[in-house]
């Protein structure tokens, strides 16, 4: 298991967790060979390389989807989530490593801010 923010894994408490699930690849260039092909997820603070994943339609043995533990407050987390505002995923070639395309997802589309007052 991950924990989102980096920087907070040692944190026993755990407010929630976010789950990446990746889809079935379809290429528009049908030169390119989806079981050639790996998706490379980093988050905004991360040490390491990131997670080596695969799209759902492809037979490689890695997973193609990654659960984080959340380590802060919600808002805190959307908070970090709205100033990380994108995430890219890399599209690298399996045999060599080199980037052979990528997926830009806008994460501010799907956070949404909601405060509830309660006098």
């Amino acid at each position: 298991m991950y924990s989102l923010p980096p920087g907070f894994e040692l944190s026993s408490k755990i407010y929630g967790f976010f789950e990446i699930k990746i889809g079935n690849l379809f290429w528009l260039n049908v030169n390119q060979n989806l079981q050639n092909s790996l998706i490379k997820l980093k988050f905004f603070g991360e040490n390491h390389d990131g997670l080596t994943l695969k799209a759902k339609n492809s037979d490689h043995s890695f997973h193609s989807e990654a659960k984080y533990e959340i380590k802060v407050p919600l808002l805190n987390f959307q908070q970090y989530l709205e100033d990380m505002a994108k995430i890219k995923l890399l599209i690298v070639d399996k045999k060599t490593e080199n980037q052979i395309g990528h997926v830009i997802i806008n994460l501010l589309l799907y956070v949404k801010r909601k405060f509830l007052f309660f006098l």
